[in-house]
């Protein structure tokens, strides 16, 4: 039984994309003879020092409350406190996210003697420790960890660009739940949409993601005072929030379609269960900016969704235009614009893209396989410490 301790900044309930990740990659590993337990952040006060989820204990350190450079640093010595305290529990320190709480993970594993793993979320990140005078130390500290895992072609480019040694860098992709976020029926997805107040003539376009800058929301907006003009009966559906995001936009587009007097818009907050929502939506809209490998856009393909992504790294690797969906140039609404209408206007090309998401979904990101994985590389780099 290969013991993993996974480290991550935020957990549930604190939502996104590396959250739920992780969430799902840790209840199939302990399949996979990997006992899993969680060290994150104790973001506010009732939230539990220790907890456990669907077999996996979580522990949280710091001291509740928004980041400071005290609470960082009371943070930072709780997690190198608790590896300390559990070191006879722990194989392996696999951090999720950044790359700063990636260096704190590799100190954390040299202090207890255990093999490492980084795990780098969003590309961009590298590139600009690169520009920073005390980034080059922290990418000096990086290229020391046992292995750093791409989940990208644009990571893995970036990671080689700053001289991490290739022997050290691991390409796996993220992974979905392909039994769980699945196309049902026509029979099933009508009653599904009555029981939403859909009618067969209605469209609805889909956003899921946090509400924040980077994820492109407001370009979607932009798209949709023409969108709407011209398919009065289309519908908005906006899927997550900028709660706990200190870059939260939510707020600020809210009062935008207010004055701007923009309808038939739904936001719909923040689930536990976004495949029913991909199961009733006719489009997935996800214009972000920058990403790392998007669970939300894996799930919504997944679940038989056409896609219309912008043209950045992550999505490259994913969606092959007009192959299994549709990408439009990075931050040009009028290009999210003419695609969307483009699949609008026509249900044969909804269903082809369908059935071509789902296909290559089930064959390369499959949950299961891309834990098989994870669970090979943890028995490498336990057996060869």
């Amino acid at each position: 039984m290969i013991k993993a301790l996974m480290i991550i900044d935020r957990y549930h309930p604190v939502w996104g994309g590396a959250e739920n990740q992780l969430a799902a990659l840790s209840t199939q590993l302990q399949t996979k003879d990997v006992q899993v337990s969680i060290l994150t952040r104790r973001w506010t006060l009732d939230l539990a020092t220790e907890e456990m989820s669907n077999g996996v204990v979580i522990y949280r350190t710091g001291v509740p409350g928004n980041s400071t450079v005290w609470k960082d640093a009371c943070y930072v010595f709780g997690l190198i406190l608790h590896v300390l305290r559990y070191r006879n529990h722990i194989d392996i320190v696999h951090t999720h996210g950044a790359v700063l709480l990636g260096v704190v993970g590799k100190i954390c594993s040299v202090l207890v003697g255990k093999p490492n793993v980084v795990k780098i979320a969003t590309a961009g990140k590298i590139t600009s420790l690169q520009q920073r005078w005390w980034g080059k130390a922290v990418l000096s500290v990086l290229k020391r960890s046992s292995k750093v895992i791409a989940i990208s072609t644009e990571i893995e480019s970036e990671l080689q660009t700053a001289d991490v040694p290739i022997s050290k860098i691991t390409r796996i992709p993220n992974g979905v739940d392909t039994e769980r976020f699945s196309p049902v029926t026509s029979e099933v997805r009508k009653k599904m949409r009555e029981e939403r107040g859909l009618n067969s003539e209605e469209q609805v376009i889909l956003f899921s993601g946090r509400i924040v800058p980077r994820k492109g929301l407001d370009l979607l907006i932009d798209s949709w005072t023409v969108v709407s003009a011209k398919f009065p009966s289309a519908q908005l559906w906006i899927l997550g929030s900028g709660t706990n995001q200190p870059d939260s936009v939510e707020e600020e587009l809210q009062l935008r379609i207010k004055n701007e007097q923009l309808s038939r818009i739904r936001w719909l907050g923040e689930t536990t269960e976004p495949e029913n929502f991909y199961q009733i939506a006719d489009i997935f809209a996800f214009p972000s900016r920058q990403e790392g490998l998007s669970n939300t856009l894996l799930e919504a393909m997944a679940c038989g969704l056409p896609s219309v992504a912008s043209h950045i790294g992550g999505n490259t690797d994913i969606l092959e235009h007009r192959i299994n969906g549709l990408l439009f140039t990075n931050d040009d609404a009028a290009d999210l614009t003419e695609n969307l209408l483009n699949l609008l206007e026509s249900s044969e090309k909804r269903q082809k893209l369908s059935v071509a998401a789902r296909a290559d979904i089930v064959e390369n990101y499959h949950l299961n396989e891309i834990s098989r994985r994870y669970s090979e590389l943890y028995r490498q780099l336990v057996e060869t410490q």
